[in-house]
């Protein structure tokens, strides 16, 4: 592989009107404001530029990327002003002064997007107690005991991460070894998905929990787990800005170029702003509101005047959480679950309460993006979604978005495309699940779990792909390897899970790439590397977008060569 450099020149300052408006009824693009890139003219060359795009009418496999490509890219003001041959574009008269920066033979990418991820909660993720692994309670418990022995006593003690069906019996813990073993510090730990919490004795003290059941177990589930959280110190908008900062450092070196924030409170607002306007943001966060009440109390009008041209940071639409993921059996499911027939999840909306906020989220030009795993929550998803339709003429304008699907009807499939709706999914989740996911859904009902090809089969636009981090790594290759082998790291199931469901490795990236652009509706500027879009890349040291399952697991060995952000060399490989 040979050496990524950059070489010197001067800077070109030339003025450009490059292409990148709004389509159709969909919500405007950002207006021009004060510049938060460098604007530099640079040439990248060196490298296999993967264009994107789809394959020509009548290609062999409709969900394949083209495997166009060029030489090099020219950029200008963060955009691609030409693409071509290197010699060609070397010696044309726009390159004068630009910056030449060499790629060393790697394979450049339009630039890989997380569609479903938080931030913030990364960033905190990096700063507390990981539990993602532990083996056994008593692991856990031990990784907790040793991480507040670095803590000033009494300091709260948070993290994220352990996995009752890793351990023996599979059954939640409770509280009294973890009690024991941090008697000074109140604790209060999330299950990998975010969705239940184990609190200790002294932090259900301060929390003032007086319920005997809960004050037994020390386990805290959907709305309850707001009961522990009240009593958690606020993080200060300084504290926010660091977290924000490590986890933008943990998604470059991974080649993510831009994340679908889905929980963006008023503070995380401004916070990224002000990263944004001191240059301090160089990953693009596409956000979406924790909730209408904060859209409607910004309104309209702020909510787009948060944009600046470059779309570093934008608010794009708002999200609600219907159900929970089948680890907890949170997931609503139409039948009950086969490891527990008295259980079948709950909604967390009426579908006339979802239906009536959707649409008033729509009526603001922002987005609705629902959050359901089981068959139950996306059924109650599209006919919320239907409802709004029928009132709201507009309504399909915003592509409504349903997120993780890891469970859908038959009878729900063609519904997806009616009301064009953005599946976006996570597919390193089967990853975690493969060990339990029979049991707990029946054989026959797991054979239509984590259906990938057969959802953009009925969708109407490609399929996204993210990570939910910090429930799972936001390692895109992690997803790649999934979706393309669906099987551990160690090969099982031998035959894959479902092998029918598996993606090609060309459109397992263009759901990466293009369709999540298209799922945050700015697939007009992103998601190619196309005249007048944004020069973002994702280089690696192989090709990976021509893989087969067989080869695979070459994906977990690639590397990230180099990100690149709006024509600026945001991560390079040391």
């Amino acid at each position: 592989m040979g050496t990524f450099r950059a070489g010197s020149t001067l800077l070109l300052l030339l003025s450009a009107l490059l292409a990148g408006g709004a389509q159709g009824g969909r919500p405007a693009s950002p207006a021009d404001d004060e510049k938060v890139i460098d604007g530099g003219l640079r040439l990248f060359y060196g490298g296999t530029f993967y264009t994107g795009g789809r394959q020509e009418e009548g290609g062999p496999d409709p969900l394949e990327l083209s495997d166009r490509s060029v030489e090099a890219l020219l950029v200008r003001d963060g955009r691609i002003l030409a693409l071509g041959g290197f010699a060609e574009l070397n010696e044309s008269d726009d390159a004068r002064g630009a910056e030449r920066i060499d790629m060393g033979g790697a394979h450049c990418y339009p630039g890989f997007q997380d569609s479903h991820g938080y931030l913030e909660d990364h960033g905190a993720s990096l700063e507390n107690v990981d539990l993602l692994g532990a083996a056994s309670f008593a692991e856990a418990v031990e990784r907790v005991r040793q991480f507040a022995g670095s803590l000033p006593e009494g300091e709260w003690v948070l993290g994220r991460g352990w996995d009752q069906t890793l351990w023996e019996g599979s059954d939640y813990p409770t509280h009294e070894a973890l009690s024991r073993a941090v008697p000074t510090h109140p604790v209060f730990v999330l299950r990998i998905d975010g969705q239940v919490g184990l609190a200790n004795e002294r932090a259900m003290v301060a929390a003032g929990i007086e319920d005997e059941e809960r004050r037994v177990s020390g386990i805290f589930a959907g709305a309850a787990l707001a009961e522990i959280e009240r009593v958690i110190p606020a993080p200060t908008p300084s504290v926010r800005a660091r977290r924000i900062l490590r986890a933008q450092d943990d998604l470059l070196r991974f080649g993510v170029t831009a994340v679908h924030d889905m929980s963006i409170d008023r503070g995380a607002v401004e916070v990224l702003s002000e990263l944004r306007d001191a240059g301090k943001l160089k990953l693009r966060v596409v956000g979406y509101l924790s909730s209408l009440k904060l859209a409607e109390s910004l309104g309209a009008e702020r909510i787009r005047a948060l944009a600046d041209r470059h779309d570093v940071f934008s608010i794009v639409g708002v999200t609600y959480a219907l159900d929970g993921g089948f680890g907890s059996r949170g997931a609503a499911l139409l039948q009950p679950y086969a490891d527990a027939p008295d259980e079948s999840g709950q909604l967390a909306w009426s579908t006339q309460d979802l239906s009536t906020s959707v649409e008033a989220t729509a009526r603001l030009g922002l987005q609705p993006t629902v959050r359901a795993t089981g068959d139950r929550g996306v059924r109650a998803a599209l006919e919320g979604f239907h409802q709004a339709a029928q009132r709201y003429d507009g309504f399909r304008v915003y592509s409504p978005r349903i997120e993780h699907l890891q469970l859908v009807a038959e009878q729900d499939l063609r519904r997806l495309g009616d009301l064009g709706v953005v599946a976006s999914i996570q597919p390193a989740h089967l990853l975690a699940d493969l060990a339990w996911i029979q049991a707990r859904l029946g054989e026959q009902r797991a054979q239509s779990a984590y259906a990938w090809r057969t959802l953009q089969s009925r969708a109407t636009q490609l399929i996204a792909f993210g990570s939910a981090f910090p429930t799972s790594s936001p390692d895109p290759r992690l997803g790649l390897y999934a979706a393309i082998a669906r099987q551990t790291a160690e090969g099982k199931p031998e035959n894959g899970f479902f092998a029918s469901e598996r993606l090609s490795a060309s459109a397992a990236v263009a759901a990466y790439t293009e369709g999540a652009a298209a799922a945050a509706l700015q697939d007009d500027r992103r998601g190619r590397l196309a005249l007048g879009y944004a020069a973002d890349f994702t280089a690696f040291d192989i090709d990976i977008g021509r893989l087969a399952p067989a080869t695979a697991d070459q994906i977990l060995r690639a590397n990230v060569i180099a990100t690149v952000i709006n024509g600026q060399v945001a991560y390079r490989r040391p």
